[in-house]
């Protein structure tokens, strides 16, 4: 026994006590992060239904030098993503109206800050992106699904637009 009336044995906590002792604080340190940092809302990937142009005339022309109704996707994030798999609907109670093809992702694969062009025409059979429906002038809800055809990544509503007049999301744009 030493003088403050303990052994060096008994001061020195074993190993086995110390990795207790981190775990306990380890959980506890993820418990405060849990309540501290709010969930990110919606799905982590990094796109989003950045402008549509839904009576284009004159303004752009597709692959087959046709002026159709067109949807632009924008990512955001840090990496590439490929939007193949992926849906895109006009119809609320068709989620998996149209799926983003799988099978060409050099032509699906969207870069850090870039965007990926989808024309709304209904001519899937075309080459390029060709969704399976048109857009309404008239105005109407678009929704970007992850690849369950449930998950919401974006949406985007547009009022009525005017013959080759696009609406932009309202929404701020990192790095603007």
């Amino acid at each position: 026994m030493s003088k403050h009336g303990a052994t060096i044995k008994e001061r020195v906590p074993t190993v086995g006590k110390m990795m207790g002792r981190s775990l306990v604080l380890a959980n506890c340190l993820v418990l405060m992060i849990a309540i501290c940092v709010p969930a990110q809302e919606g799905s982590p990937i990094s796109l989003i239904i950045n402008e549509v142009m839904a009576s284009n005339s004159s303004t752009k022309a597709d692959p087959q030098g046709q002026y159709d109704d067109w949807i632009e996707i924008y990512n955001h994030g840090s990496v590439s993503v490929d939007a193949g798999g992926l849906y895109l609907t006009d119809d609320p109670e068709k989620p998996a109206k149209w799926r983003i093809p799988t099978t060409d992702p050099t032509l699906t694969t969207i870069a850090p800050g870039g965007y990926l062009l989808i024309w709304a025409d209904g001519d899937t059979e075309a080459p390029g992106l060709h969704a399976s429906f048109k857009l309404s002038a008239g105005g109407e809800e678009l929704r970007l699904l992850d690849a369950d055809a449930a998950t919401p990544i974006d949406s985007m509503a547009f009022p009525e637009l005017p013959t080759d007049i696009s609406q932009r999301g309202l929404r701020p744009q990192p790095n603007s």
